[in-house]
Parts: structure tokens; C-alpha cells; sequence
């Protein structure tokens, strides 16, 4: 029976050439799909990157990604 890995440990085999479960999914998603699909407003997204963040983390453990590819909105570091 084959073990169940964590997202962490699939990832981390597939980076070191190991066998793994399955292959590791991460997907960019689209701004605007953090837009239409979270609770954040698009300003706060666009503008705070802690909500950023986490409008990131949400669609990844609602979709079940092993990880997360980030597209980094163009802002100044003070904003």
C-alpha cells in the first residue's frame, strides 16, 4: 500500500528527484479570481499584502494544492 504524503513532502521529493504519491499541483490563479472568489475586497487584495497573502492561502487549501505560485502585484514597498 502506498503512503499518503503531505504537500510539503511531495513537493520537496519532486524538487530532489524522489518518487512521490502523485505528482505535486500548484496553480497562478488570476488576480481576479481572488477577486470573485474570497471574502477580500479587490482594493484590499490589490493594496495589503498581508490579505494578499492570505486570499492566497484560501483558494490553495479550498482547492487543495500542494502549493502556491504567486504573481506579486506591482506596489511600492511603503504602501
Amino acid at each position: 500500500m502506498e503512503t499518503t504524503l503531505t504537500s510539503k513532502q511531495r513537493i520537496f521529493a519532486a524538487i530532489n528527484h524522489k518518487s512521490a504519491d502523485r505528482i505535486p499541483v500548484m496553480c497562478q490563479l488570476a488576480l481576479g479570481h481572488y477577486f470573485i472568489n474570497t471574502k477580500y475586497t479587490p482594493a484590499d487584495i490589490w493594496f495589503d499584502s498581508k490579505i494578499f497573502a492570505k486570499a492566497l492561502v484560501t483558494l490553495q487549501e479550498e482547492y487543495r494544492f500542494d502549493g502556491i505560485l504567486i504573481n506579486l502585484p506591482g506596489r511600492p514597498d511603503y504602501w
